[in-house]
């Protein structure tokens, strides 16, 4: 079980979005993205509606929209941030990535998903970025 905040299955939603995008014939990591994918909606689903009932515990209907009246922003902003750190765990197998082509995902999307990624693909990658790094030294040690 890997446990992260509400605020941090925001950022998977899109990692993973991401990942769906991608080419590949590898129905393994197909069906755990998809898999993962629905364990993140029912986690944003959850968080979506206590977040309403947060905006109709604290708000003011203003021409048909709630708004959160000045003198209430603090306490709402400090329960809206407590729901955001709150925990939830999601019980789902490794995903390997290797076979996803054609998507990209910058460094913050890598970080975000990379408890919920395969530890072989993991070692295999930082291994690669080490390979990297020694040719630029060697690179630059020669000029």
């Amino acid at each position: 079980m890997i446990k992260v905040s509400l605020a941090q299955v925001k950022l998977l939603a899109q990692a993973v979005g991401k990942m769906l995008k991608a080419d590949t014939s590898d129905w393994k990591t197909m069906f755990r993205l998809e898999d993962f994918k629905k364990e993140i909606e029912k986690h944003l689903s959850t968080a979506q509606k206590v977040e309403h009932k947060l905006f109709e515990k604290y708000g003011e209907k203003k021409e048909e929209q709630l708004v959160i009246p000045k003198d209430k922003e603090p306490i709402f902003y400090k329960e809206l941030g407590e729901l955001m750190s709150e925990e939830v765990e999601f019980d789902i197998k490794p995903i390997d990535p290797t076979h996803l082509k054609n998507f990209e995902m910058n460094t913050f999307d890598f970080e975000v998903i990379k408890p919920f990624l395969d530890e072989g693909f993991i070692a295999k990658r930082r291994a690669e970025l080490e390979a990297e790094d020694n040719k630029k030294e060697e690179k630059d040690d020669g000029h």
